[in-house]
């Protein structure tokens, strides 16, 4: 126990050194200077509530008791593959003619969300031969041969490249 008071002690000691530091140093005065701050004072003595707009009220009770699922308008942009049939009323879309977010194809799932559904970072890497630009788009995940028209492709690199272009430049 006496160890934990020491540690404790020192610690708080520490703490403060550091902010004491901080507070000299002179930066928090250009970060203040650069923060506004509002106290928000009473103006009157009217007692104002929370207001949560009828039609949230509307939406809230038709869904169940739970907030609908946000949709994205649809209306002005083109047409994709996913939606290209939905028409106001169907299946995935509202009476405005907007669709749900979810599953939307406006809604495209990031790298990020993808390393970390196949493993997370170091064990999934994203392929980017989906982003190879070639004439045909069924190329992109063609092997890359190692002998071409009888020829060896490694014939063709030149290990002093960089050297050349360092004389060119």
């Amino acid at each position: 126990q006496g160890v934990s008071d020491v540690k404790n002690a020192a610690c708080d000691k520490l703490l403060a050194s550091r902010v004491d530091s901080r507070l000299s140093s002179g930066k928090v005065n250009n970060v203040a200077n650069r923060l506004q701050v509002f106290h928000p004072t009473k103006r009157d003595n009217v007692d104002r509530d929370v207001c949560i707009p009828e039609s949230v009220k509307e939406a809230i009770e038709a869904n169940g008791g739970v907030l609908p699922k946000p949709t994205k308008s649809k209306i002005g942009y083109a047409p994709s593959i996913d939606n290209k049939n939905k028409k106001k009323g169907e299946q995935g879309a509202n009476m405005d003619g907007d669709v749900e977010m979810e599953g939307d194809s406006l809604t495209k799932k990031t790298a990020r969300d993808l390393m970390w559904e196949n493993g997370g970072p170091g064990v999934w890497a994203p392929d980017y031969r989906e982003q190879y630009d070639l004439l045909d788009a069924n190329w992109r995940f063609d092997a890359i041969p190692q002998i071409m028209d009888g020829k060896n492709i490694a014939d063709y690199i030149d290990p002093e490249i960089d050297t050349k272009l360092a004389q060119l430049e």
